[in-house]
């Protein structure tokens, strides 16, 4: 029986010289006859890091977007902000494989679905996020199915499990798909979160979260990046590569939470100014602030002459008036 990262491939023939030839393989390939079995490194060609990404306008797209960016990926996307207007994220082009690697769906919304069959048939990646689960053109090629909403666990996103703290979907498993993470569940059983199978060449991945992104926003100091590694994993399973180390901007200058700070960690402090280099005219102050300074200690003083010119006004009002 032959099986990759995208679940069970085909079985072969049990002879002593046999042969297989795959059109898309998820690393690694594992083999078993038997009670034997037997693990295998798949070397992946160069691919194309470019992504799909079809959402309505939200935080959720907002910052899945901004996490593949930050990982490496080239995203191009629409929003669907009315049924018959979109906006464009980066240059969306035709849906075809020698373009894109994947295409990630993350809402509930009208899509063409022969197209998207199509790109996955043809080998490209699929990845349907919280209410994208809920697509009827799709539920044919879709790993699960999406029953009811399962809530989030308070102060979840400030432990070690953060994604206990994100709302999702309860899911049935489809025949044939394989469940790749799971988290536990108040009933004491486990829930199912990420599963894949593949479809012809392709691969379609299942995630059950619907707001991953109140876990870079809202959970600990490395929320950020775990949640950026996070998507760039499930995005390399659907596209079949292994996921690659992350060499990105947000990587290189990791000061992206707070900038400022980070500068200050690793380079220290501004250092102090030299007063004794400094002008004489910086360091001189002027006459009028030495004299509001006096006001100031005197507070008599400037009441006294506040009510002397309340006093001057007064009387100048008077006299005018008797002219």
């Amino acid at each position: 029986m032959l099986r990759d990262g995208g679940g069970t491939l085909d079985s072969v023939p049990n002879t002593r010289r046999a042969g297989w030839r795959l059109a898309s393989v998820s690393p690694p390939l594992r083999a078993s006859v038997g009670t034997s079995a037997a693990r295998v490194a798949v070397v992946t060609p160069l691919f194309a890091r470019r992504v799909m990404l079809m959402a309505l306008p939200g935080w959720e797209s907002k910052f899945t977007a901004a996490a593949l960016e930050e990982a490496g990926w080239l995203v191009d996307g629409r929003y669907r902000v009315s049924p018959r207007t979109s906006v464009t994220l980066g240059a969306p082009t035709r849906l075809d494989t020698s373009r894109y690697a994947v295409v990630v769906l993350l809402d509930s919304m009208s899509v063409d679905a022969a197209v998207i069959m199509r790109f996955v048939q043809q080998g490209g990646g699929l990845v349907l996020g919280g209410d994208a689960l809920r697509i009827p053109s799709l539920a044919s090629i879709s790993p699960v199915g999406a029953t009811s909403g399962r809530g989030a666990v308070a102060g979840a996103l400030l432990t070690a499990s953060p994604q206990r703290g994100l709302d999702a979907w309860e899911l049935v498993v489809a025949r044939g798909a394989s469940v790749l993470q799971s988290t536990p569940s108040d009933h004491e059983h486990v829930e199912p979160v990420l599963v894949a199978q593949r479809v012809g060449a392709g691969r379609v991945v299942a995630s059950a979260y619907r707001n991953s992104w109140r876990w870079r926003m809202e959970g600990t100091d490395d929320g950020a990046a775990e949640h950026r590694a996070w998507w760039s994993s499930v995005l390399a399973l659907a596209a079949g590569v292994p996921a690659a180390p992350s060499d990105s901007l947000a990587d290189a200058f990791p000061g992206d939470a707070a900038p400022y700070a980070d500068l200050v960690a690793r380079l220290g402090g501004p250092a102090p100014a030299d007063r004794a280099g400094e002008p004489a005219a910086v360091l001189a102050r002027p006459a009028f602030a030495a004299w509001m300074d006096r006001l100031r200690a005197a507070p008599g003083l400037l009441f006294m002459i506040i009510a002397l010119a309340l006093l001057g006004e007064w009387a100048s009002r008077r006299l005018r008036g008797n002219r």
